[in-house]
């Protein structure tokens, strides 16, 4: 839902399922309402909101629309409550008048006084009255809100002013939506979904003939020269629509990029980069489409063009002998001399480093829980002691060994897994091929793969590719 940008009401959900997806949204900084509810209160049920809800719903620019069903005194004292937790203008009127829950009724303490600028509404011959009638239709909310004007009531100025601002909160909110969907179309799209149906694809790029194969998960192949020998494929969302796109990187033409548009457009003459360097392209603007990246080991620095607007980034982060990555939008390298991960967001305040790993390890990134977030994952090879590696045929020592998998969740930080899994010299190709949400553990050698998946901890085997093919992680 987030994906194709719907607005997302977490009322009628359970204690656990608003926290939970309140906690995704705040992943994906994407703005939620709570559409017609009301303060939970000491004696409350989880029918209402908590206070950290409101807070948490608040600060991603959503919305509250607190429950009409009371009389006009009561509303207010609601709304004052509601506005000591949320932003001044996003609090707005919900009634959810559904046959099960009333309308409010007459109020004798907040009555409606008529006049030419403000008359009873007529429907037919029926002329309706609030003091009455009560809110009898949706005709007379606008009765239900001068209400909250009358003596016995009180809504102040300000009050007033801030509630008739909501509309225009509720269209910031939208904007906010249509940003935030924008941006999570890089953390939905899979690594190697080709086809834009939320599953990773069998994909292989053979340099010896710049052929692109690739096994979709809907079914059938796809065989695409685009590219020679010598270039560096580069796969991304360059177009943003939620499919990869077939590109290279070509140092020998003045880092030339060369891709693929699937939405049929043609993209921009780029060059970007020199030899030597090593292209890292990723979502480095949050809008959703591939920028054109490389990082230079002869300097550690990255220079990026965010595809948002053109701006060409350059930023000194790393050392020599460093992995460059992306990590969530922000560059990143890991360091094999000491297992270390360190990753700049955009200035002293917002880089950070973790130390997991170990030399001879491989970075594999991925969204393991499914949160959204990319979390630290490296990939082991490590060789068994000779006298438990010996072939009883021959009596020779084989290189037998151990392959793992260590993740630290960001959904759960605090409990790192280790996962036995892989086979001995195999590439690791991690994604999303069972399109739950979470990378996969997977594993490309000579063609073969072996892939485990999240959904149901199933084994899936396939042949696609040959030796001095090259995979995508």
């Amino acid at each position: 839902m987030m994906k194709m940008g719907f607005i997302i009401d977490v009322d009628h959900m359970s204690q656990k399922a608003v926290n939970e997806t309140l906690s995704l949204a705040e992943n994906f900084r994407y703005p939620v309402t709570s559409g017609h509810d009301g303060p939970r209160g000491i004696n409350g049920n989880e029918n209402g909101r908590t206070d950290l809800q409101y807070r948490r719903i608040s600060d991603l620019n959503g919305m509250i629309g607190l429950g009409a069903s009371g009389n006009g005194y009561d509303f207010v004292q609601t709304l004052r409550t509601a506005r000591g937790l949320v932003k001044n203008n996003r609090i707005a009127i919900g009634t959810d008048a559904n046959g099960l829950v009333a309308l409010p009724g007459p109020d004798p303490d907040a009555t409606v006084t008529y006049d030419a600028s403000f008359p009873r509404l007529t429907t037919g011959n029926k002329t309706w009255d609030i003091n009455r009638d009560g809110v009898a239709n949706y005709g007379l909310l606008g009765d239900y809100v001068r209400s909250w004007s009358a003596p016995g009531v009180g809504l102040t100025a300000d009050e007033k002013a801030a509630f008739f601002n909501t509309a225009e909160g509720f269209a910031q909110m939208w904007e906010r939506i249509q940003i935030a969907s924008s941006y999570g179309k890089r953390l939905f799209t899979s690594k190697n979904d080709f086809d834009g149906d939320g599953r990773a694809d069998l994909a292989i790029w053979r340099p010896s003939e710049g052929n692109w194969w690739i096994a979709k998960s809907t079914g059938g192949t796809t065989t695409r020269q685009w590219g020679v020998n010598g270039d560096v494929p580069v796969p991304g969302d360059y177009d943003g629509d939620g499919k990869i796109d077939l590109a290279v990187w070509r140092a020998s033409e003045g880092g030339k990029w060369y891709v693929v548009l699937s939405s049929g457009a043609e993209y921009p003459d780029i060059r970007w980069g020199i030899r030597g360097d090593i292209p890292v392209p990723g979502d480095y603007d949050g809008d959703g489409k591939s920028d054109p990246a490389v990082w230079r080991p002869s300097n550690s620095t990255w220079y990026i063009i965010q595809s948002s607007n053109g701006f060409q980034r350059v930023s000194q982060w790393g050392a020599v002998g460093d992995i460059p990555l992306e990590m969530n939008g922000c560059p990143a390298v890991w360091r094999p001399s000491n297992g270390t991960w360190y990753v700049d967001c955009g200035g002293p305040e917002f880089r950070n480093e973790k130390q997991w790993g170990k030399p001879g390890d491989v970075p594999i990134p991925g969204d393991y829980d499914g949160d959204g977030t990319l979390d630290y994952a490296v990939w082991r090879w490590e060789t068994l002691p000779p006298k438990n590696s010996v072939d009883t045929i021959s009596n020779n020592t084989i290189n037998l060994g151990v392959t793992s998998v260590h993740i630290i969740k960001s959904s759960d930080p605090e409990h790192p897994i280790s996962v036995s899994w892989g086979l001995p010299g195999e590439v690791p190709v991690p994604a999303d091929y069972d399109g739950d949400g979470k990378t996969d553990l997977a594993g490309w050698y000579d063609g073969k793969w072996m892939i485990l998946n999240s959904r149901d901890f199933t084994t899936k085997n396939a042949n696609w590719g040959l030796r001095g093919d090259l995979t995508f992680r």
